[in-house]
């Protein structure tokens, strides 16, 4: 584990002559880079996704400011590896807390880009506590909403045959006017449900609850960004576009 930027440099030093080295390889594809007396970057592969300061280690896994960021497994191995954070994935969520400690909600910080953290493993997260709790609870609890609502698709198909879509030639943006729906409980039947239906599922020979499955599951999958949609909504600089799971 390396705290600050002093203890990074001591990691660069050079054992006999004592020199400062420009970079150190630390792991495969990972690598200290020198950049002044009070700042020094954990480079993996291409990307610093770690900045050490006097007072701690800022996390940022971005190429650069426009880019989501790189949410692979060996990016949380070298940050619990590098820094005094420890990483723990629930609800498709990455979270930040203490070391020597198991998850802990109440201790948590949700990850996000810019993360600052402290020498003894304390988060403090670039966003506003409110925005941040409501985060976690959409990701609690709109997969639940999800798929309540792929069955109110479901059976509004049923009991009509054929529904007519939402508003579909009426609304700007879609996404969002099916999430105000989803959000309030409301069904919305989507433009794709009736194609989808004549086009590629009754000509496979699917009719009743054969089709109403295989609906259901479509209906599903189709919905599954809704979940990165709602999280958007709140906190458009939120960095999770692999939320998607229902």
């Amino acid at each position: 584990m390396i705290a600050n930027a002093q203890q990074a440099i001591e990691q660069l030093r050079h054992k006999r002559t004592g020199e400062v080295m420009p970079t150190k390889n630390v792991a495969r594809n990972t690598k200290l880079i020198y950049y002044a007396d009070e700042l020094v970057g954990l480079k993996l592969h291409q990307t610093v996704i770690a900045m050490y300061r006097p007072d701690g280690v800022v996390i940022d896994t971005r190429d650069h400011a426009d880019d989501t960021g790189w949410f692979t497994a060996v990016t949380w191995q070298r940050i619990d590896a590098f820094t005094p954070a420890r990483t723990f994935q629930a609800n498709g969520l990455r979270y930040l807390s203490p070391p020597g400690t198991n998850w802990d909600r109440e201790r948590a910080r949700l990850y996000a880009h810019g993360t600052h953290v402290s020498p003894n493993g304390s988060c403090t997260v670039p966003l506003d506590p409110a925005i941040e709790r409501a985060i976690a609870q959409t990701i609690r609890t709109f997969p639940q909403k999800l798929r309540r609502h792929a069955d109110r698709v479901i059976e509004s198909w049923k009991a009509w045959d054929r529904p007519e879509p939402c508003c579909s030639n009426a609304i700007e943006n879609q996404h969002q006017h099916n999430l105000a729906h989803i959000e309030r409980g409301e069904v919305v039947i989507p433009p794709f449900v009736p194609e989808l239906v004549e086009v590629a599922l009754r000509p496979r020979g699917l009719y009743g609850e054969e089709l109403v499955k295989e609906l259901r599951e479509r209906t599903i999958d189709v919905f599954k960004t809704y979940t990165a949609i709602a999280i958007n909504s709140l906190a458009p600089e939120f960095p999770y576009p692999q939320v998607t799971r229902v």
